[in-house]
């Protein structure tokens, strides 16, 4: 007998558990949130948190890896549209980014602000995760200048970081002003990375 539907229902299960606990997180921090807090979020009993997450140490590194994992999987999925040209692939990167923060915001707030609180153990997890985000825009920019979409002269390492601050600060721009248009802000944060501003 195949055990697909009842582990489907504990994926499904622990994912709202997951969500509940980066809310928590997020609003309280990781040393003012409590597994009740979280429980309670559900209306769980807390007995029935710990068969998902028997610490909150173990939830905040579910939900640290879960942001990760996530973003790494949609720019995978980019990536690998080798023949889109660049500024379309990097159109999809910041679009991908700001998407990360509009569907799950309290997961991207638990990794960029309570991440400093894993173990050492569990941050080396999380690092793995972000060092292969890295290496797949890397990757990305690699594949641009072989096929002469970018200047040879380009440092793909520094540009990487440029990538991933700008994308930042489109995010944290759209954060204060959550009326702004992210078509518009995603398009010119594009062109601005693609071109520059030279005529």
């Amino acid at each position: 007998m195949s055990n697909r539907p009842s582990t489907d229902k504990y994926s499904r299960r622990r994912l709202e558990i997951l969500m509940a606990a980066a809310s928590v997180i997020a609003e309280k921090g990781f040393h003012g949130c409590r597994t009740q807090d979280i429980a309670d979020r559900l209306n769980l009993k807390q007995a029935s948190l710990y068969y998902y997450f028997p610490t909150k140490e173990s939830a905040l590194e579910a939900v640290c890896i879960y942001a990760v994992e996530e973003s790494t999987n949609r720019l995978r999925q980019i990536t690998q549209n080798t023949g889109a040209p660049l500024a379309d692939q990097i159109h999809a990167v910041i679009h991908a980014y700001l998407h990360d923060l509009d569907t799950h915001r309290d997961c991207m707030i638990v990794l960029a602000e309570q991440r400093r609180y894993l173990g050492q153990d569990q941050q080396v997890a999380v690092r793995a995760q972000r060092r292969e985000y890295r290496a797949l825009l890397e990757q990305m920019l690699e594949d641009a200048r072989a096929e002469g979409q970018l200047s040879a002269d380009i440092d793909c390492q520094l540009a990487v970081r440029a990538l991933i601050d700008l994308c930042h600060c489109a995010a944290l721009r759209l954060q204060r002003n959550p009326g702004h248009d992210a078509t518009y802000i995603i398009d010119q944060y594009c062109r601005l990375f693609c071109k520059g501003i030279e005529r």
